[in-house]
């Protein structure tokens, strides 16, 4: 998902299990970006049996199929009422497919549709202000995760905003209320 950038984007994939008692107990979630499509989404198989069979693969993201957006870096995770909530970093919102935003997805009927998406980023990121490696590629850094628990779904990411071109990044974090907590 390269685009107009120089930063490293690996394809790295991420899984997570339903350990509540609901609907879909048991369920493995594995979600990892694609470019099958003429772009990079996010694409998603899921398990209700352990792993024995599997789902057809499905898209997570919900724009338009091939308009040439890349999404990447897929984090999941199921929360305590079974929802499964995700982020990835997403280009959907900048014409040149260039600068990034951080979208969360949000499935209430066990992976089947994520008709729930939102930006989670308050600003447009440029990658390409990531942190330098060896050899002086950018690196946007595999620093993207999400947990959820029966209240709160809290996800991190690698931010850029407050960077100079090729010196570093921030870590940001963004919070989910899912449902209110008990009363104290």
């Amino acid at each position: 998902p390269q685009g107009n950038t120089t930063y490293r984007t690996p394809t790295m994939p991420d899984m997570a299990i339903d350990l509540t008692n609901g609907t879909y107990n048991g369920s493995i979630y594995i979600w990892w970006p694609d470019e099958s499509n003429g772009d990079a989404d996010i694409f998603q198989v899921f398990s209700r049996d352990g792993g024995a069979t599997w789902s057809n693969v499905s898209r997570v993201n919900n724009d338009p199929q091939g308009n040439g957006k890349s999404q990447f870096f897929p984090a999941v995770s199921v929360a305590g009422n079974g929802w499964v909530v995700g982020e990835w970093y997403d280009r959907r919102l900048d014409a040149d497919n260039k600068l990034m935003s951080v979208f969360v997805g949000i499935s209430m009927d066990g992976g089947q549709t994520y008709d729930f998406q939102f930006n989670w980023t308050d600003a447009m990121l440029d990658g390409d202000k990531s942190a330098r490696v060896a050899g002086g590629q950018g690196f946007i850094g595999d620093y993207l995760g999400i947990a959820s628990s029966d209240w709160y779904s809290i996800g991190v990411w690698c931010d850029t905003r407050n960077a100079e071109a090729g010196n570093g990044t921030d870590i940001y974090a963004g919070k989910l209320l899912l449902r209110p907590p008990p009363p104290k």
